[in-house]
């Protein structure tokens, strides 16, 4: 079995499981059993076999809600400091890309935050 997907955003979990049984390839859930509780890193694992697969499904599905970016990180053309930690190592947060306000987390810290607060 091949780690395919982190996060500890259960929407984004969810969106992305949702991504891979539309596209028919079976995954497991790796992590806590409190799944979705806030902070805990969760984890999608495929079959070696599909890895390859699954990788490929989860960055179409990145690029067409990005515009292009892929599963790399969303963030804006100036550069962006967590306010907390002061890190530039922050990416925007899956539900802020349908909205018109968007949020940011940082890698760091984990730190949520709007850059306009």
């Amino acid at each position: 079995m091949g780690i395919v997907y982190e996060t500890t955003d259960i929407s984004e979990m969810a969106m992305i499981e949702s991504v891979l049984r539309a596209a028919s390839i079976e995954y497991t859930n790796i992590g806590d059993a409190s799944y979705g509780r806030e902070g805990v890193l969760l984890k999608l694992a495929v079959p070696d076999e599909n890895e390859a697969d699954a990788r490929a499904v989860i960055d179409d599905y990145f690029q067409s809600i990005s515009g292009g970016e892929g599963a790399e990180k969303i963030v804006k053309e100036k550069a962006l400091y967590c306010p907390e930690c002061n890190s530039k190592d922050c990416v925007q947060t899956f539900w802020s890309m349908f909205t018109n306000t968007p949020k940011y987390k940082c890698q760091g810290c984990g730190n949520k935050f709007s850059p306009d607060a």
